[in-house]
């Protein structure tokens, strides 16, 4: 018995389930649930060209970022680019610049970006966070630099500056806090070790006060002691040791700086901290809890240099009487005179300070007019 084959008909209204078959139609376009494509491009991606339309993109390259085109456009394909919008820049490349943003809000404040490892489940620990520079294969190694933004000003209304923090995570029950470590990088064979730079920001143009640089050890809830600040220099092997430099800043116009240094005070008066000052051998001056300065090893003392308008020097005595010459001195100079070498009297003669002239010069006369000795002075000013 033969079957006729369906011709088919104009229109079909209804279709139960079709469960199996070959589509050889035409392609079924958008507005009715398909793609509108044939065929499309290996390694692309397909798109709207058109409220209606779809499209295949040209094949992506290995390792290549897509961003948007455009409405109609098809999607752009980068190994780099670096795409600005409003003040905002956002690059990426597989050799170049790679920066992770946020984009630019419209309105109202910029949206946060936080970038957090994964906290741990139970007992295990957290993961950690690691930025790294570039490793070059030939050239200089890539950095790491963290910058918060300015603050702006709108309608009269002033807004701070972005802050940096470098906090590290407090300890639990027994457990040690976390420590912040920055450590420069080492020389190359010949070739200087990196430093540090610690820079507060600068005041306003006008009248604002810089920003202060604070260096404080936490405080102790318990029993315990306090943090210590400990600044310690390398050691050298065959050079000159390093130096340790405070300095206050400098004014163009107002008054400089102050540098000080302050013990920490205790219970009472007799528990209050001393200051002390070490040389490399251990010698040390210390200034008490009563402001005392004194030195606490024998054998140390002060050293005064000499020279021309110095604080210390020596004259000689001329038929018992000699003028020095000396810039440094004022009419409140207090001025010791010793004899440091007997000449022309058989015994020490009386010496004493006349003719202060501010700024110019002082006399020393001997109660003898054959003294010859060499006497020895000082200048000290009061407070």
């Amino acid at each position: 018995m033969s079957v006729t084959p369906y011709v088919g008909q104009t229109d079909i209204t209804t279709v139960g389930t079709i469960t199996l078959g070959t589509w050889n139609g035409n392609v079924v376009n958008v507005p009715y649930g398909g793609t509108g494509l044939s065929s499309g491009t290996s390694g692309g991606i397909p798109y709207f060209s058109a409220s209606n339309t779809m499209a295949s993109s040209a094949a992506l390259g290995a390792a290549q970022v897509v961003v948007g085109g455009g409405a109609g456009a098809a999607p752009l394909t980068y190994s780099s680019f670096t795409y600005t919008y409003a003040t905002q820049t956002l690059s990426w490349g597989v050799s170049g610049t790679t920066s992770l943003m946020q984009p630019p809000a419209q309105s109202g404040a910029g949206i946060a970006l936080s970038v957090r490892a994964g906290d741990s489940s139970v007992s295990g620990s957290a993961g950690s966070l690691s930025l790294f520079g570039g490793l070059p294969t030939e050239g200089n190694g890539g950095g790491v630099t963290i910058t918060a933004r300015p603050g702006a000003t709108l309608t009269s209304t002033t807004r701070a500056g972005g802050s940096i923090n470098l906090t590290a995570g407090a300890g639990v029950v027994a457990g040690a806090g976390g420590s912040v470590t920055i450590t420069s990088g080492a020389g190359g064979p010949t070739g200087q070790s990196g430093g540090f730079t610690f820079t507060s920001g600068p005041g306003g143009a006008t009248s604002g006060n810089s920003g202060p640089l604070n260096l404080r050890t936490g405080n102790c809830a318990g029993s315990g002691n306090t943090g210590a600040i400990v600044a310690i220099v390398g050691t050298a092997n065959t050079g000159n040791g390093g130096a340790v430099s405070f300095r206050s800043g400098i004014s163009t116009a107002g008054n400089g700086g102050n540098v000080a240094f302050a013990a920490g005070y205790g219970a009472t008066r007799a528990q209050d901290g001393y200051f002390y000052v070490l040389s490399a051998r251990g010698e040390e001056w210390r200034v008490d809890t009563d402001g005392n300065f004194s030195g606490q090893t024998v054998g140390i003392g002060f050293r005064l240099k000499e020279g021309t308008n110095a604080k210390m020097g020596l004259a000689t005595l001329a038929g018992g009487t000699v003028t020095v010459a000396n810039t440094a001195v004022t009419a409140n100079t207090r001025i010791f005179l010793t004899v440091q070498t007997l000449s022309g009297a058989a015994v020490p003669q009386a010496v004493a300070p006349a003719n202060v002239i501010a700024g110019t010069s002082f006399d020393i006369i001997s109660a003898s007019a054959a003294d010859t000795s060499t006497v020895a002075w000082l200048l000290i000013e009061p407070t």
